[in-house]
């Protein structure tokens, strides 16, 4: 078997002086992110679903309706993506919500 082992992260950082920043790594880059991310087998089809649809105005609920959804069309069009989804919620002043795992199919 040959390839490379890849490992992908998505962060966030919150400071009183930059507010929320957003993250993902590749290989051995940091690249800022404004909007959304992808990772994964599946992110092909999720930037594919999410890119038309996507704005900076959407509500908190419009955001996990939009989520839920990308996933459960990703799991059920891609064998290689399954299992629990995990969310966690990156409030404004900083605070982060406990994480919520859903089984989406």
């Amino acid at each position: 078997m040959s390839g490379s082992l890849t490992v992908q992260f998505l962060f966030a950082t919150s400071s009183p002086v930059d507010g929320l920043r957003f993250y993902s790594t590749e290989d051995t880059a940091i690249n800022e992110l404004h909007g959304y991310e992808c990772l994964g087998q599946g992110a092909y089809l999720g930037h594919y679903l999410l890119r038309p649809l996507f704005t900076k105005f959407l509500t908190a609920k419009q955001v996990i309706l939009l989520a839920t959804y990308a996933l459960a069309e990703i799991k059920n069009y891609d064998d290689s993506c399954g299992g629990d989804s995990q969310f966690v919620w990156l409030r404004n002043d900083g605070t982060i919500s406990d994480v919520e795992h859903f089984d989406i199919s």
